[in-house]
């Protein structure tokens, strides 16, 4: 099989910023993509836009549709494919294909299996990066135009239920707001008039206990919670039920986890450490994702809550067999979204070994007995 290179195979370039300060820069134009615009598939809209004054102020430059991007800074390897004319910033290189010589499925299918690789290249101090000269000189392995064609077609098709399996375990989170939603109504506004308590009345709320730093690792058994969710893994553990957790500090600050059992929560959360019978976990849980906590967060520049800030939050109380009737469904919706994660998981295996074989020339070959 020939290998080339991606510099001999496609035209590259990157983009630019104009100036911030200059308003006229940015508006109505052409669509100029961020690395946060990017998704590893068609990209058809950006945030932001530069005006054609803005686009000749900068070396930003407008690409055909078809280009294919490649993030070089942070996210290394992120891609997107340009659903019409696109401009994008300096932190993106664009590649646009020889379609004599590498389809362009193809080549965007090879750059995600590299994905990897291109990120282990990454250099630099807080934030890692690669250049356009890296990706130039990165080793591509070209059969016929048919085979490529053929070889994208199949990582399409895998790709394709990968991509709807995630919609549909996407739209179970979806069902469980709509149930929410259907049996008590809006939160804020109440419409059923049910009862309203503060949270303090309900619940009560602890720090979580110090653990050492030196004490997690990326292998441990059971996961570890903190302000700002899983923080790592540990080989003890503290609460053997699942907890309802509250991100105390941070960017995260106000959102709620529901833990597993056989987990390590850390003092820099906090966790229901007490419920009244009056209200059910689930239902708890999810009442308490609407209840939009950060509000009451303090306005320091690291924001931060306590349970004395958040104890006046009005809670709606349904009857308890309500409450009990939508905790029943959410764990029906919750098993089904398990099997949709599992199916997932053998799809994102299958798509990864195929990936291997394809561009290794063996995607043909027949496993040993």
């Amino acid at each position: 099989m020939k290998i080339a290179t991606l510099g001999d195979i496609a035209e590259w370039g990157s983009g630019g910023t104009p100036r911030r300060s200059v308003t006229a820069y940015f508006g109505k134009g052409t669509p100029w993509l961020s690395i946060a615009d990017l998704n590893d598939d068609v990209v058809h809209e950006a945030r932001e836009s530069l005006t054609p004054l803005g686009v000749a102020s900068s070396s930003a430059k407008i690409v055909p549709a078809g280009a294919i991007f490649v993030a070089m800074y942070g996210s290394i390897g992120k891609l997107g494919i340009a659903g019409q004319e696109m401009c994008t910033s300096q932190a993106i290189a664009f590649a646009i294909p020889r379609s004599d010589v590498v389809d362009r499925r193809y080549m965007f299918h090879y750059l995600l299996a590299q994905r990897p690789l291109l990120q282990s290249r990454g250099r630099g101090g807080t934030q890692m990066n690669i250049g356009q000269a890296d990706l130039k000189a990165w080793p591509i392995p070209l059969p016929s135009l048919d085979e490529q064609r053929h070889i994208a077609a199949i990582l399409d098709r895998v790709n394709d239920v990968r991509t709807k399996r995630g919609q549909a375990i996407d739209l179970l989170d979806e069902l469980a707001n709509s149930i929410f939603f259907d049996m008590f109504g809006e939160p804020s506004s109440n419409p059923r008039g049910m009862p309203v308590r503060p949270l303090g009345e309900v619940a009560k709320l602890k720090s979580g206990a110090f653990l050492p730093a030196t004490a997690m690792s990326p292998v441990g058994q059971h996961p570890v919670y903190g302000g700002n969710g899983i923080s790592g893994f540990h080989d003890q553990y503290l609460f053997n039920t699942p907890q309802i957790i509250l991100g105390r500090v941070g960017m995260n600050c106000g959102c709620v986890h529901l833990s597993p059992a056989f987990s390590w929560i850390t003092d820099n959360a906090l966790y229901i450490s007490e419920m009244d019978d009056v209200v059910e976990m689930t239902y708890l849980y999810h009442a308490l994702m609407r209840a939009n906590l950060n509000q009451y967060s303090s306005k320091s520049a690291q924001p931060l809550i306590s349970g004395a800030r958040v104890y006046g939050v009005n809670l709606v109380i349904p009857p308890r067999v309500l409450q009990t009737e939508f905790a029943t469904t959410v764990d029906h919706i919750d098993s089904i979204k398990k099997q949709q994660q599992t199916h997932l998981a053998q799809l994102d295996t299958l798509f990864v070994s195929l990936q291997h074989r394809a561009f290794r020339g063996m995607l043909w070959d027949t496993p040993a007995a």
